[in-house]
C-alpha cells in the first residue's frame, strides 16, 4: 500500500497519485464503478504493468464489460452472475475462480489458468480459451457456440457444456 505521507510529500493530489499508484481497494472500487470507470481502469493499465493482486475479490453481479484483466492474479475471485462480455483475462491466474451464471460472451481467456474454476451455467458464446488450463474446471450446463475456441485437446461435450445450436 502506498504511504499517504509519501504522496503528500511529493505534493500530489489523490487523482495525481492514482496515476502513479493504485492499491487493491482502489482497483476493486474502480472496476465496480461502471463503464466510465472501466475505461479509466483500461487507460491506467496501458501505462502500468504493476497491478494490484485481486485474488479473493468479490465481483458478484458486477458489469466489467470490456475490462482489461489480463496478467492479473484473480485466484479464487467471485464473478458469480457478473457481466464479463469481451473481458480480457489473457495470462491471468483464475485458479478456483467462481464464474457460475456469468456472461463470458466474447471473453478472451487465452493462456489463462482456470484450474478448479467453476463455470456452471456460464454463457461462453464466442469466448476464446485457447491454450488455457482447464483441468478440473466445472463447466456443467454452460453454453457455448461454434465461435467458442477451446484448447486442442479439450472436448466441451465431455465436460457437460451445451453447444448451441444443439447437435
Amino acid at each position: 500500500m502506498v504511504s499517504w505521507w509519501f504522496i503528500v510529500k511529493l505534493g500530489l493530489c489523490v487523482s495525481e497519485a492514482r496515476k502513479l499508484f493504485m492499491d487493491r481497494r482502489e482497483a476493486i472500487q474502480l472496476l465496480r464503478g461502471g463503464p466510465s470507470s472501466i475505461e479509466e481502469w483500461n487507460n491506467w493499465r496501458l501505462h502500468h504493468s504493476d497491478v494490484p493482486n485481486l485474488s479473493h475479490a468479490d465481483f458478484r453481479g458486477a458489469d466489467l464489460t470490456n475490462a482489461n484483466l489480463s496478467d492479473i492474479n484473480l485466484e479464487n475471485t467471485n464473478f458469480t452472475k457478473a457481466k464479463l462480455i469481451a473481458v480480457s483475462f489473457e495470462n491471468s491466474n483464475l485458479k478456483g475462480a467462481d464464474f457460475r451464471q456469468a456472461d463470458l460472451n466474447h471473453a478472451k481467456l487465452v493462456d489463462a489458468n482456470l484450474l478448479d474454476a467453476r463455470l456452471k451455467h456460464a454463457s461462453l458464446f464466442g469466448a476464446d480459451f485457447r491454450r488455457a488450463i482447464l483441468k478440473r474446471a466445472n463447466f456443467e450446463r454452460a453454453d457455448c457456440d461454434t465461435d467458442t475456441k477451446w484448447p486442442n485437446d479439450f472436448d466441451p461435450k465431455r465436460v457437460g457444456i451445451r453447444p448451441w445450436p444443439n447437435d
